[in-house]
C-alpha cells in the first residue's frame, strides 16, 4: 500500500460527501419550491370556496402564511438532520479509514526498513564471503546476477540481466564443458549441480577460482522454468589449501629426513655395538675380576678405595655397553601374543618402588587393550626407561601417569609427567644417541626406546607444554 493509493482513496471518498452535499441541497430546495406552490394554490382555492367574508379571509390568509413558516421549517429540520447524519456516519468511516491506514502505512514503512536491513545484511554477508547468487530463466536464456556476483564476474553495469552465452564465455574454456554437461544433466535429469571452475575476469583479466551449486524450478508440468545457484569466489581458499598441502609435504619430508638420520645413526651405533661390544667387555671382566682379587689381598687393603671406585666405574661402562648392545639392529626379539597392560601391570611395584624413593607418585589409567606380539623383556626396558626420564622432569610431590588405550585400532602406551615441558630445539634431537640434558646421562635412554619402538614396527609421538610432556607410542594391530 502507498501514498498515492492513499490520496487517491482519500480524494474519492471526499468527492463522495460533495456529491452527495450538492444532492440533498436539490432535494431540500425543489421539496421546499414544490410544497410553497402546492400550499398557494390549495391553500388560496380552499379559502375561496369555504370563506366568503373578506376579513376573515385576511385574517385565515396571515394564519397560513405562519402555517407555511412552520411546516416548511419542520421539513427543512427533517431534511437536514437525515443528511448531517448521513456526514457524522461518512466523518466517522473516513476517521475509521485514516487510522487503520495509518497502521498499514506503519506496518508497510516497517516491512520495508526490514526488508532493507535484510537486504544489506545479505550484501555485506555476501561481500564478506565472496558469494554471489544468480537466477537463469530458461525461457529467455537471461541471466539475472547478484551485486557480488558481478564483482565475482569483474563486471560493472546497470542492468542486472545477462545473457547466458556471454556469462557460459567467462568460464575458462578447458571447463566449460564440464559446466554444459552439469547444467544439461541438471535440467534434464535433475541431478546434483555441485562444480568447481576457472572464471576469467572481464575487467582484469585474472583466473578465478570459482565453485557453484544450483537447483532447478519447476511448474506444475514438471517443466523447469528457471536455474536458482550460488557461486563463490574461492581463490584464496585454494591458494591457502595449496600452500598448507606444500608446507605439510615439506614438514613431512623434513620429518623422515630427521627419523631416517636417527634410524641410520641407531642402526650404525647397532652395528658399532654388535661388533666391538663383546671384545670390550672380555677385558673389562678380566681387570674387574683382577680389582676384586687384589682388593681381596691383605697388603693392598690401604687401596681398597680407590678399587670400589674403579670396579663402579667398570660396571657403568658395562651398563654403558648393554645400552648400546641394545641398539644392535640384529638383536634377537622374542615376540609372544600378550597384552601390553598386563605387562604395564607385572612392572609396576618396581616402577611404584623407585617413586616413592624419589617423592614422585605413580597413576594407572590402563583400559582393556587387544594383545598382540610383544617382547615382554624390552617392553619392560622402554617402560622403565620412559618412566625413568619423565621422572627426571619432574620435581618433588609430582605425578605421573602411565594409560593404556585404544586409539584408532592402534595399541597405546602413553606415558605422561607434569614437568616444566621440553624446548622446541631439545625435542627436535630427542632419540639421538649420546644427545643428553643432564649432566651424567649417557644420552642413550631413549635412543634404546625408539630402537626397541623400531623392532615391533610401532613409532613415538611426543606431546609438550608448560605443563608437562606425554609420550605416546602406538602398536600397530
Amino acid at each position: 500500500m502507498n501514498n498515492n493509493f492513499i490520496s487517491n482513496y482519500s480524494d474519492k471518498l471526499f468527492s463522495n460527501i460533495e456529491i452527495n452535499a450538492k444532492k440533498q441541497s436539490l432535494r431540500i430546495a425543489f421539496i421546499n419550491f414544490i410544497v410553497g406552490c402546492l400550499w398557494i394554490l390549495l391553500s388560496d382555492k380552499l379559502l375561496e370556496f369555504l370563506i366568503k367574508d373578506s376579513a376573515t379571509i385576511t385574517f385565515v390568509s396571515i394564519l397560513k402564511g405562519w402555517f407555511y413558516v412552520l411546516i416548511t421549517s419542520l421539513i427543512i429540520f427533517l431534511l437536514v438532520f437525515t443528511a448531517l447524519k448521513k456526514v457524522i456516519a461518512a466523518t466517522g468511516l473516513l476517521q475509521k479509514t485514516n487510522a487503520i491506514l495509518e497502521v498499514k502505512i506503519k506496518e508497510q514503512h516497517k516491512a520495508e526498513y526490514i526488508l532493507k536491513e535484510s537486504e544489506s545484511r545479505l550484501n555485506m554477508a555476501q561481500e564478506l564471503t565472496h558469494t554471489g547468487n544468480w537466477e537463469l530463466d530458461i525461457t529467455n536464456s537471461k541471466v539475472w546476477a547478484s551485486g557480488e556476483a558481478f564483482r565475482i564476474y569483474g563486471i560493472n553495469q546497470k542492468s542486472p540481466y545477462l545473457p547466458l552465452d556471454f556469462v557460459q564465455s567467462l568460464i575458462k574454456k578447458e571447463d566449460r564443458g564440464k559446466s554444459d554437461s552439469a547444467l544439461k544433466l541438471l535440467l534434464e535429469n535433475n541431478e546434483k549441480y555441485d562444480i568447481e571452475y576457472s572464471l576469467i575476469r572481464v575487467d582484469d583479466g585474472h583466473e578465478s577460482m570459482i565453485h557453484s551449486i544450483a537447483k532447478v524450478e519447476f511448474d506444475e508440468n514438471g517443466i523447469p522454468q528457471k536455474v536458482l545457484g550460488v557461486i563463490q569466489d574461492i581463490t584464496m581458499r585454494k591458494l591457502s589449501e595449496k600452500k598448507i598441502k606444500q608446507y605439510e609435504e615439506e614438514t613431512l619430508k623434513n620429518k623422515m629426513e630427521h627419523e631416517m638420520a636417527r634410524l641410520q645413526g641407531l642402526s650404525l651405533i647397532g652395528e658399532v655395538a654388535a661388533g666391538i661390544g663383546h671384545e670390550i667387555r672380555n677385558p673389562m671382566t678380566t681387570v674387574r675380576g683382577y680389582l676384586q682379587l687384589l682388593g681381596s689381598k691383605e697388603e693392598f687393603s690401604m687401596y681398597n678405595g680407590q678399587f670400589s671406585l674403579m670396579i663402579d666405574e667398570l660396571d657403568r661402562a658395562n651398563s654403558i655397553i648393554t645400552e648400546f648392545l641394545s641398539l644392535a639392529k640384529d638383536r634377537v626379539v622374542e615376540l609372544k601374543v600378550q597384552s601390553l597392560k598386563e605387562i604395564v601391570e607385572h612392572i609396576f611395584p618396581l616402577i611404584q618402588a623407585d617413586g616413592l624413593i624419589s617423592d614422585k607418585y605413580i597413576q594407572l589409567e590402563l583400559d582393556e587393550v587387544e594383545e598382540i606380539p610383544l617382547d615382554k623383556k624390552e617392553i619392560h626396558q622402554l617402560i622403565l626407561n620412559l618412566v625413568l626420564n619423565g621422572s627426571q622432569a619432574m620435581s618433588p610431590g609430582g605425578t605421573m601417569k602411565i594409560r593404556t588405550f585404544m586409539d584408532k585400532g592402534d595399541i597405546v602406551l602413553a606415558v605422561q609427567d607434569d614437568g616444566k615441558g621440553i624446548a622446541p630445539e631439545v625435542l627436535e634431537k630427542m632419540g639421538t644417541p649420546f644427545f643428553t640434558t643432564k649432566d651424567n646421562g649417557t644420552g642413550l635412554g631413549l635412543a634404546v626406546c625408539y630402537s626397541i619402538v623400531a623392532r615391533h614396527n610401532a613409532k613415538i609421538d611426543i606431546e609438550t607444554g608448560l605443563t608437562g610432556t606425554t609420550f605416546f607410542v602406538r602398536f600397530k594391530n
